[in-house]
């Protein structure tokens, strides 16, 4: 969000972003923590990857169709979600896995996590970069505003066929 917003010229919103994701955070750890001993884990963890659909979803449609409420809401949702799975996960491991795997088991899930955050981050501003680069149509954040899906997929296609060239030279 902050790169987007920095590559249409609001960094501004690189504050607004910051504040709104650090806020859920703050106010749900607590009841993440007590949700997690009161309830099943799983039950848990499934509902919190059912609020990870909701916020993708609201990222998903503040993209396309540039609202930045939609997209700063799915932040807030998406830290909810986060604060909300944290605990269950980290609570769930030393009720699956013997007393002497429980440490080896909390490496492997936290290797694996910040590995996949830092993998996103990565590649976050050279897919932006690699976009802006491609001979696209440009549909997200631009002045005119997407009426109908036949015109929205229409702006997707890579000018001079070039997908097609690269799939009939394999």
């Amino acid at each position: 969000i902050c790169l987007m917003a920095v590559g249409i010229g609001k960094s501004e919103f690189q504050g607004n972003a910051t504040v709104i994701f650090a806020l859920p955070f703050l106010l749900f750890a607590a009841p993440a923590g007590w949700c997690s001993d009161k309830f099943s884990k799983r039950s848990v963890v499934v509902w919190a990857k059912g609020l990870e659909i909701i916020a993708m979803a609201l990222g998903a449609y503040g993209i396309i169709y540039e609202s930045w409420f939609c997209i700063f809401a799915m932040l807030f949702v998406m830290a909810t979600q986060s604060t909300l799975v944290s605990p269950a996960l980290n609570g769930a491991i030393p009720e699956l896995y013997p007393k002497s795997y429980v440490t080896k088991a909390n490496s492997i899930v936290k290797l694996v996590s910040t590995s996949a955050i830092l993998i996103g981050i990565a590649f976050a501003g050279p897919m932006i970069e690699r976009r802006s680069s491609m001979e696209i149509e440009p549909v997200f954040f631009t002045e005119s505003s997407i009426s109908e899906p036949i015109v929205f997929i229409e702006s997707l296609k890579i000018k001079n066929d070039e997908v097609s060239k690269l799939i009939l030279a394999k």
